[in-house]
């Protein structure tokens, strides 16, 4: 799918001309050129190579970009919703809309799932533009793009499914363009501000501080260590065997499990980006913690543990995910770490802020557009009553 190229005006005067393209390949882009213009690990090559080559997710990817001369400019990722993750995640106000959308599919005149716009596992949405360049001009080409898919695939609804409050420049662009916006709910993130760990002790509540101290100390004197891995494909195996195990115990409905190919992939795609935190107890290894670094960010956002071996005073959980990896993007500039849902109070406590997430998601028949949005302005009247 490719429109014809378009001149634009960049920031600084200079004359854009613009080819949009959509690829069905992360390779059809390339590392070097994704990997020089995103900022987050979870839109970075490696990333969607592991993700195309596990089959971690059931994957149909509209990878929406922009060229200017051969050079990519632009970025927006979309994968037709066949997990339905839409449904799983997003603000499912909209009445009747998975029994439009079977009823749509069972007449063929249209499919069944929606076209999301996000990276698979990832809580925050993003579009990405150059520096210099004209963001929303960009931002509208891709847009453009995107109801050109729907129209082609025969797609109803397309879903930006989790920008955060930060991001206000595609927060107002979407609704611009169309898109319905419902609050979601906060991650947490942790701005990295301090020169050393202790210093990042120091800002926090006196109890909490030495509670820190308290459950470092006791790590160690249980015997346990942890070793910090940038390549853990020997590990595939057993990681996975742990991410089974908190994902029985705690997420019940979940039912993705993270195969050892996941992990080996990841190690061998995502190399200076993934890395592993391993807590070893008497030469066996008791729990981990994954993170994905890019820039200045950081993303702990996935572990696993043997709760056999573990005992109630290793805090084995608290060291993994939070106190080394705290240290160690002290130690390598970096400004932000970004947690997941849940465990709200246990992040906050350890310095982390909420972050507000915003589902958008727009029809691509005008007429029923048009119809949700003054249903929802009664509903949000009715609300407010």
């Amino acid at each position: 799918m490719k429109k014809g190229a378009r001149p634009i005006s960049a920031k600084n005067g200079v004359i854009l001309v613009i080819d949009t393209k959509v690829l069905k390949t992360i390779d059809s882009i390339g590392r070097e050129a994704l990997d020089s213009l995103v900022n987050d690990g979870f839109f970075t090559y490696g990333w969607f190579k592991t993700l195309e080559t596990s089959k971690l997710f059931n994957l149909n990817p509209f990878y929406v970009t922009a060229y200017d001369k051969g050079n990519l400019v632009a970025f927006a990722p979309c994968f037709h919703d066949v997990d339905d993750q839409y449904f799983r995640y997003g603000q499912n106000v909209i009445p009747y809309m998975k029994k439009v959308l079977n009823v749509c599919n069972r007449l063929h005149i249209g499919r069944d799932h929606v076209l999301l716009c996000y990276s698979p596992s990832c809580y925050r949405t993003k579009i990405f533009v150059g520096n210099g360049l004209n963001e929303g001009l960009l931002l509208k080409n891709l847009s453009e793009e995107i109801d050109a898919i729907c129209k082609q695939e025969k797609i109803l609804f397309s879903s930006f499914l989790f920008v955060s409050e930060f991001d206000q420049l595609l927060v107002t662009q979407l609704e611009n363009l169309g898109y319905h916006k419902f609050f979601w709910q906060p991650t947490l993130y942790l701005d990295v501000r301090w020169r050393n760990f202790e210093d990042y002790l120091k800002s926090l509540d006196h109890n909490v501080r030495n509670r820190i101290r308290r459950e470092i100390r006791s790590c160690k004197e249980n015997g346990v260590t942890i070793e910090e891995l940038t390549e853990f494909k020997h590990l595939s195996k057993v990681l996975s065997d742990l991410s089974s195990n908190n994902l029985t115990k705690h997420n019940k409905r979940e039912t993705r499990v993270y195969e050892p190919s996941f992990f080996e992939n990841l190690s061998d795609y995502a190399k200076g980006n993934a890395k592993v935190y391993v807590a070893k107890k008497n030469g066996a290894i008791v729990g981990f913690s994954l993170c994905l670094k890019k820039c200045g960010t950081l993303d702990v956002f996935h572990a696993g543990f043997n709760y056999v071996l573990q005992e109630k005073f290793d805090f084995t959980y608290f060291n993994l995910c939070y106190y080394s990896p705290i240290n160690w993007a002290i130690q390598e500039g970096i400004q932000k770490i970004y947690y997941r849902v849940k465990a709200e109070r246990v992040k906050i406590r350890r310095g982390c802020k909420p972050e507000k997430i915003y589902s958008f998601v727009k029809c691509h028949n005008n007429i029923i557009n048009s119809q949700i949005g003054a249903y929802l302005k009664i509903r949000n009247k009715i609300g407010q009553v």
